[in-house]
């Protein structure tokens, strides 16, 4: 199944393998996505950051605290529940990953423009940097 039907149909089996979904990208987001913003950015040739990669200033003071905070809710919400219902739980959440995955490899396009990206990022580094050296000299 693709990713959004595999969300309808974990949503119409009673919604509790959306926590899979949920574990897979929202975490992905707060441990890695963020570092994913730019150069998606500038591969795209999009105008300004992603909304989708920024966190409030609450989330970002303190991610560490956040994150744990959320282990804890989901631990909390399948206390209840029986091991099948956690093991299929864990399976969506693999089979999200892996839909998460294949999305980067679904546009034939997406790879030379993410070099692209990669290639205006480190000339933007490059031209941060030597511009601060010659304020520096100045």
């Amino acid at each position: 199944l693709g990713n959004a039907m595999q969300i309808k149909r974990a949503a119409e089996t009673g919604g509790d393998l959306l926590i899979g979904h949920f574990y897979t990208r929202y975490f992905a987001d707060l441990f890695g996505g963020s570092m994913q913003g730019l150069p998606t950015r500038l591969a795209l040739g999009l105008p300004k950051d992603l909304q989708f990669y920024t966190f409030p200033p609450s989330v970002e003071a303190d991610k560490r605290a956040y994150i744990e905070s959320i282990y804890a809710k989901i631990n909390e919400v399948s206390e209840g529940f029986e091991r099948q219902k956690k093991t299929s739980i864990v399976q969506e959440a693999r089979t999200a990953f892996k839909h998460n995955a294949d999305v980067y490899t679904e546009r034939a396009l997406l790879l030379p423009a993410a070099g692209v990206g990669a290639v205006r990022c480190g000339v933007g580094l490059v031209y941060g940097a030597a511009t601060q050296r010659a304020a520096m000299r100045e």
